[in-house]
């Protein structure tokens, strides 16, 4: 050891010139050669001298932009720096612009610049600024820093966040210059915005019977390819090459009907495909055998409430008079009779006449009150035994004589004699009312048996000495352990102890092939860079999926909109970075910039218990076709725009045949081969709901039958009133509609009504915004044109 160090202070010197030299070797070109393996065939993805646009005030190259992101990089830390030494104190960070997101942070109080296009807009805004004579000097930024600050920094500590920031590497005007033009931009878009954020009435209005407004249709449906057969004329070669010209920078897009053949950046991908259910059922089948009795006993009594029995109350029989009324079903139970209920259907057997008088009026009831309930009242005897009465009594009167009314009857009687319906039964059922001599003892030991508790519940207990209260809850019932639920209790178990395993099976077989195939990208990417000539040898990743029971799969190159054809396509996953949490689609990851090939990533499926590992071998950029190349294809799009005038006239024609009032089979009956749908009730807009619950943003409501309703189909329905027919046509212009409103709801009057109690609600709002959004992009879009801005292919 010691003869090292003395070898190593011999020759220190000149060790030191050696590593000073690969230092300054690997700072120079270091990062080119990282950017060559990481993303061949792009030149590193650093700036380069390029021509990305032109605009009024001359040429933009990619080095240009870059430089910019890098100014503009810089601003944002410093700001950033600014609000949390602000918060650190205390204060609370003020501005035009600043606010809180909903995690609590601030944003420095500019417009982040996620891409070029934002970098480039900012440019436009400050120009557009200055050419309106807007001024941002010294001393606005430094009162935009006070106010930033809440107060709190001074002169001295903005200094002390320069240093501890950009200091070195960004001089102090420089830092000033850009924060000049950072407000410059951040005033001219909110001078673009002013006004853009409040809802009128009329609007809100407008918003909310998007959302309520419900309509019921029916429609019959126009193919536009069906009319290119009747479209005479061809094109000329002007016409073929001015619709080339329109869409040869634009992207197809199947919810578009501009003219787009443009080609989209397309990637190839290879792909393992991983059941863990699979590889569960497989663990489970391994472990049931090992699961003992004394296993399914102990989770049968640790989990005894899941084999608990649910028994469902059985449905009361219907009785036999629902029009009783309460009052007649109350003195039925205040007199049980049960040794005279067979003698009651001998001696008077038609029932349903008990069941009128209840619906009679008061006046009736009492001119029908027998003589035998006279007793009860003695005041109103004299003015109860009219001629009518005595009438009724004999008419009444059962074939044997009844007894004399006991004391307990004519007390239950004085008691009820307020229910007109206890009143107008007494005629009919009169053997029931005065109970033979015989039964009086049944019927006076339930009266003193419900008077005694009553009596001696006061002074004894609080509690009631009913039977309700003696009884006990019923006991629970269980599952047997029998056979069959021992089979079932071996097979949750078995699930439960698989459930690991198979995650640790999965895991480490994924991991295993991953560091396959990025081994195996890796050796690409050197072979790239050395250009020697020799590629090493392709994994065969087919033999490493069936080897741990996986499938795999290719997909030659397609676009971001082919993909969404196969399994790998739908898959996602989510991000929790923001509230509420975000899907990220499969497109979304595997076509973002500067991804390189044989670089493994997993991926879970939309389908439950699928996960993907797929990488990418194969890449053709996106790319203008020339005119001869796709001549066939730009005539075809020439003859469906001509289609389209024709369907449109066709349906305009339909539209007035048909009435209003007559469903359009009928009124349009003399027409063959007409496709009418009927939709479900649908409103314009609707809300869908999040991953975590609550309601998501308003978006336009799907309609059975139309695959891409737009904005303008919707607007064409919505204009309509109920029994008028009208003409439709979806986003892409593939199809017309013609559409009769047969019904909506809610009426008018209701709208009204809801939209005076709730106001401007937050749907609404969304709305606006959304509005306000396609709005200002439409103003952008004329910033463009006057600063003349083209962008290169």
């Amino acid at each position: 050891m010691s003869r090292m160090m003395h070898m190593f202070r011999k020759y220190q010197y000149m060790l030191l010139i050696v590593f000073g030299v690969l230092l300054m070797f690997v700072f120079v070109i270091g990062d080119a050669i990282t950017g060559l393996m990481g993303n061949p065939g792009r030149g590193g993805g650093g700036p380069s001298d390029e021509v990305v646009l032109t605009w009024k005030h001359g040429a933009v190259t990619g080095s240009d932009l870059y430089s910019q992101r890098v100014r503009h990089n810089m601003a944002v830390e410093f700001l950033s720096e600014v609000v949390q030494e602000t918060v650190r104190r205390e204060g609370t960070p003020k501005g035009p612009g600043v606010f809180r997101d909903q995690f609590g942070r601030y944003n420095p109080g500019i417009t982040v610049a996620e891409n070029d296009e934002t970098i480039v807009q900012k440019m436009l805004l400050a120009a557009k600024a200055e050419s309106l004579g807007v001024k941002v000097d010294n001393e606005a930024v430094k009162a935009f820093l006070h106010q930033l600050s809440d107060g709190e920094l001074s002169d001295n500590d903005i200094a002390v966040i320069y240093n501890k920031t950009v200091a070195g590497r960004m001089t102090q005007q420089h830092l000033m210059d850009q924060l000049q033009h950072e407000l410059l931009a951040q005033q001219m878009l909110m001078m673009s915005r002013a006004g853009l954020f409040v809802v009128p009435p009329r609007e809100a209005w407008a918003f909310q019977n998007r959302m309520r407004r419900r309509v019921q249709t029916e429609m019959v449906a126009l193919s536009v390819d069906s009319f290119k057969d009747k479209v005479a004329k061809t094109p000329t070669d002007a016409e073929i090459q001015k619709l080339y010209d329109e869409g040869k920078n634009r992207f197809p897009s199947p919810y578009s009907s501009e003219p787009a053949f443009k080609r989209r950046h397309k990637i190839g991908f290879e792909y393992v495909r991983a059941d863990s259910g699979k590889l569960q059922e497989e663990e489970a089948a391994k472990i049931k055998d090992s699961i003992t009795d004394e296993d399914i006993e102990k989770h049968y009594a640790e989990n005894k409430e899941r084999y608990r029995v649910i028994e469902l109350p059985e449905d009361e029989p219907e009785t036999e008079s629902s029009d009783a009324t309460p009052e007649a079903s109350s003195e039925s139970s205040e007199k049980p009779v049960p040794d005279e209920a067979p003698e009651k259907r001998e001696d008077a057997p038609p029932a349903p006449p008990a069941d009128e008088p209840a619906a009679t009026s008061p006046e009736k009831e009492a001119e029908a009150t027998p003589a035998e309930e006279l007793p009860a009242e003695p005041k109103s005897e004299a003015e109860g035994c009219g001629a009518q009465d005595e009438a009724n009594a004999e008419t009444t009167e059962p074939e044997t004589p009844a007894p004399e009314p006991s004391a307990e009857t004519e007390s239950a009687a004085a008691t009820d004699a307020k229910a007109p319906a206890q009143v107008v039964e007494q005629p009919t059922d009169a053997p029931a009312t005065d109970a033979p001599a015989t039964d009086a003892p049944a019927t006076e030991p339930a009266a003193a048996a419900s008077a005694e508790p009553a009596s001696d519940a006061a002074p004894d207990s609080p509690a009631p000495e009913t039977p309700a209260s003696t009884e006990k809850p019923e006991e629970p019932k269980y599952k047997p352990l029998d056979d069959k639920l021992r089979e079932e209790i071996r097979d949750e178990i078995a699930a439960d102890r698989s459930r690991q395993p198979a995650r640790e099976r999965l895991d480490k077989a994924l991991d295993e092939i991953k560091a396959e195939i990025d081994a195996y990208g890796r050796n690409v990417r050197r072979s790239d860079v050395a250009k020697s000539g020799k590629k090493p040898a392709p994994v065969d990743y087919e033999a490493l999926a069936a080897k741990h029971g996986f499938t795999a799969g290719k997909i030659d190159p397609t676009d971001v909109i082919g993909i969404e054809e196969y399994e790998l396509g739908k898959a996602y996953e989510m991000t929790f970075t923001s509230w509420p949490p975000q899907r990220v689609s499969f497109a979304q990851m595997a076509y973002a910039e500067n991804g390189q090939v044989y670089r493994a990533t997993r991926i879970k499926s939309a389908e439950l218990d699928v996960e993907f590992l797929y990488w990418k071998v194969d890449e053709e950029e996106a790319y203008v076709p020339e005119l001869k190349d796709i001549r066939d294809e730009v005539i075809d799009t020439w003859k469906r725009q001509e289609a389209f005038v024709i369907a449109e006239a066709e349906a305009e024609k339909l539209a007035k045949q048909a009435a209003g009032d007559k469903p359009l089979g009928e009124s349009l009956s003399s027409h063959d081969g007409l496709n009418i749908i009927q939709p479900e009730p649908f409103s314009w807009m609707s809300t869908g709901t999040t991953p975590f619950g609550g309601a998501g943003a308003p978006t336009l409501s799907q309609v059975d039958g139309v695959e891409a309703a737009g904005d303008e189909f919707m607007r064409s329905v919505f204009e309509l009133k109920q029994g008028e027919v009208g003409v439709a046509v979806d986003e892409p212009k593939t199809h017309v509609y013609v559409v009769r409103i047969a019904a909506e709801t809610p009426s008018d009057e209701v709208l009204k009504e809801q939209f005076l109690s709730s106001g401007v609600t937050p749907e609404m709002s969304q709305i606006a915004f959304v509005e306000i959004e396609d709005v200002w992009q439409d103003w952008y879009k004329d910033l463009e044109k006057e600063m003349h801005v083209e962008w290169s292919e």
